[in-house]
């Protein structure tokens, strides 16, 4: 009798420590599970910043002139700029995000006009995509030392009081607040170039400039004033994405420096080729590379907490690189198919 209670009492014991071990691996993938979400969709925010550096690396590209990298340069120097104004001076985010993005802005203006505009004047080279890229390499060239020279070695780190970066949960499920400023400026910077290129006159003027410059000016169109007002609009959406990438950085303990730039150039790069290589018609689907962009970022985000952290990341970069390339040239119009905008070029 003493026997079977000792068993039965063994068995209890054993069941109980199944179940308790069993709603403890429940919790635990949970746990996982909501910091996997949260990763996803702080990724997302990031991502969304490649679309909107995508949009405006579109707005710049026409036929024969391929998308402008001093673009990258840019968008540093903006963000730069904006940290300056709340390191020295302590303005808040409300007043030096509009002043960074008007930098931004009147850059891009000043290489269009002294690098692009040149090329097609009467009497000299007509664009050729080669002559525009050299030119566009060297205003990034030039740009990017002075943003080299701005950042310093070491590089910066805004001040948390010089941005929402309020943050709610524990250290292994974070919610961001700047996230949701990220990806709420983002959307609403999306939603007003469509609504310009979809619903208005200039909108419709740019298409035909990007599709053939020369039909456009028979037509009527100045070509030359649209695409200024097309550069100023780009100018200040690289650096609206590139204050936020810094001030996300910045809240990850990740200095800005010069390369802040460089990596959304690649990023924004390998959102024109997923959304079609057609380039000069890429910016007449604003929401199209919004959503690239999230889902490139989302999975960036995935992979980084997924994938060990001993794993060399070098290699894998080399890979991506080489697999856009093979990607531009054998599907040029994209890796997925989209239905053609209505009055698209």
């Amino acid at each position: 009798m003493y026997a079977a209670r000792l068993g039965v009492g063994a068995i209890v014991r054993a069941r109980q420590t199944c179940e308790f071990a069993r709603s403890f691996r429940t919790a635990h993938l949970f746990q996982h599970m909501v910091f996997l979400g949260l990763q996803i969709l702080h990724g997302a925010a990031v991502g969304s910043l490649y679309g909107l550096f995508a949009l405006a690396l579109g707005l710049l590209t026409r036929r024969n002139v391929p998308p402008n990298p001093a673009l990258a340069a840019i968008a540093t120097l903006a963000a730069l700029t904006v940290y300056r104004l709340a390191d020295r001076y302590d303005m808040p985010l409300l007043l030096t995000l509009p002043v960074g993005m008007a930098l931004g802005g009147g850059l891009a203006v000043l290489v269009e006009v002294l690098t692009v505009a040149p090329l097609g004047r009467p009497g000299v080279l007509r664009h050729t995509p080669f002559a525009a890229l050299v030119t566009a390499l060297a205003a990034w060239v030039a740009l990017d030392a002075v943003a080299s020279l701005a950042a310093g070695p070491d590089g910066v780190l805004f001040p948390p009081e010089s941005y929402p970066a309020t943050v709610f949960g524990t250290d292994d499920t974070v919610v961001r607040l700047l996230d949701g400023l990220i990806g709420g400026l983002a959307v609403a910077a999306v939603l007003a170039v469509r609504r310009v290129l979809a619903t208005t006159l200039y909108g419709t003027a740019l298409r035909a400039i990007r599709y053939d410059a020369q039909a456009a000016a028979i037509g009527g169109v100045s070509p030359r004033r649209k695409l200024l007002l097309a550069a100023l609009g780009a100018g200040a959406l690289a650096g609206l994405a590139g204050i936020l990438a810094a001030l996300a950085a910045s809240q990850a303990g990740t200095p800005v420096t010069v390369t802040l730039g460089q990596s959304g150039l690649w990023k924004a790069l390998a959102v024109l080729v997923l959304s079609g290589c057609a380039l000069h018609e890429t910016a007449l689907h604003p929401g199209r590379l919004l959503l690239l962009g999230a889902l490139l970022g989302a999975v960036e985000a995935v992979c980084g907490a997924v994938l060990p952290q001993w794993m060399p990341i070098t290699p894998w970069q080399g890979a991506a690189a080489a697999a856009l390339l093979a990607l531009a040239v054998a599907r040029p119009q994209g890796l997925l198919v989209w239905p053609r905008a209505k009055g698209a070029a």
